[in-house]
């Protein structure tokens, strides 16, 4: 459970801004893929570096939405799949790599690595649907500011190819 402090890497699909904030409670967050899960950051003064090397080194790239799923502790939250995405896969790789090598610490390892599965998650009437496309051409630095509040502390766009 992520406390105050902690971090998560998200691609937020509605529009928001550095500095939004929302409640906690999943229903309230903005339509997302999570790309790398909740952490303890070594320092965000460590982390915030690392992650701007991992998107200097992407372009923006397209994803399809796949099938239904039921993820989380009572398999209860219904989620959107992401199709396989070998540049999806190598974006959450080297995030994860650069929040460990910044001091990022994981309560676990579940959902890391070769166990990640990117998903979207419906948040009650938002959702994707299969055979939806989403452009990857970026992501978000989410932080716990309080028991109850997240805000988007930080916004990173991948660079295009030239």
């Amino acid at each position: 459970m992520p406390k105050p402090g902690d971090l998560i890497v998200v691609h937020i699909i509605d529009k928001r801004q550095v500095g939004d904030n929302f409640a906690r409670k999943r229903l309230a967050w903005p339509l997302h893929a999570t790309l790398v899960r909740w952490f303890t950051p070594g320092s965000i003064e460590a982390c915030t570096p690392a992650l701007q090397q991992v998107a200097d080194r992407h372009g923006p790239f397209e994803v399809m939405v796949g099938d239904e799923a039921d993820f989380g502790p009572e398999g209860i939250t219904r989620v959107n799949l992401i199709n396989d995405s070998k540049p999806l896969q190598a974006l959450h790789q080297e995030l994860l790599t650069a929040v460990q090598e910044s001091g990022g610490k994981f309560e676990s390892e579940r959902w890391l690595g070769d166990e990640y599965r990117a998903h979207v998650t419906h948040h009650g009437e938002q959702r994707k649907h299969k055979g939806d496309i989403l452009l990857i051409g970026d992501f978000h630095l989410v932080l716990v500011d309080s028991e109850d509040t997240c805000t988007i502390i930080k916004k990173f766009d991948l660079k295009p190819t030239v």
